[in-house]
């Protein structure tokens, strides 16, 4: 099975993919600034991986090109040896899987106080316990932002440390 996208971005994304943003409480950032980090853990709300025409893979297949990677999260800011009490923003991911050893060509948002980071049609690869996904814009707070979501995988889970980059 592919390892936990960096979701992440998007971030992460995320990433999700991808992906990451705060506002005041959240962790604050701002776009106009050089550069800027934000530390969120993210706790897996759903994750699937499907063929191309949409049948759900077993934990026993392996995944193949043209498969499809969806993955969401809430995410809370700080770490997942010390986060806030309350998820104060969320990100979802969705890969189309270019090889059976993790490249994918992905999509996904990072949503935070009315603001979006995203990467749109970013290329990625998934083979480890690290994760990396840039950011390709953003829109409210964080227009014409740029950057990296970096994600870790904690433990044997589908949860993860993420670091996102803003510049």
């Amino acid at each position: 099975m592919i390892n936990r996208p960096v979701r992440a971005l998007l971030a992460a994304v995320a990433a999700s993919l991808p992906l990451l943003a705060g506002l005041s409480i959240a962790g604050s950032a701002n776009a106009g600034a050089a550069t800027s980090t934000l530390h969120y853990f993210q706790k897996s709300t759903f994750q699937a991986i499907v063929t191309a025409n949409g049948t759900p893979l077993t934990a026993e297949q392996t995944p193949a090109a043209g498969d499809v990677l969806e993955d969401s999260d809430l995410d809370y800011v700080g770490s997942h040896a010390h986060h806030a009490k309350n998820w104060t923003a969320s990100d979802h991911l969705v890969c189309s899987l270019t090889n059976s050893t993790g490249g994918a060509t992905c999509f996904g948002e990072f949503a935070v106080g009315g603001s979006l980071l995203f990467a749109d049609g970013v290329t990625v690869n998934f083979g480890g316990t690290t994760d990396r996904v840039p950011i390709t814009g953003g829109t409210g707070a964080y227009q014409g932002v740029t950057g990296t979501v970096t994600s870790k995988e904690v433990g044997n889970t589908n949860n993860s440390d993420v670091a996102i980059t803003l510049q």
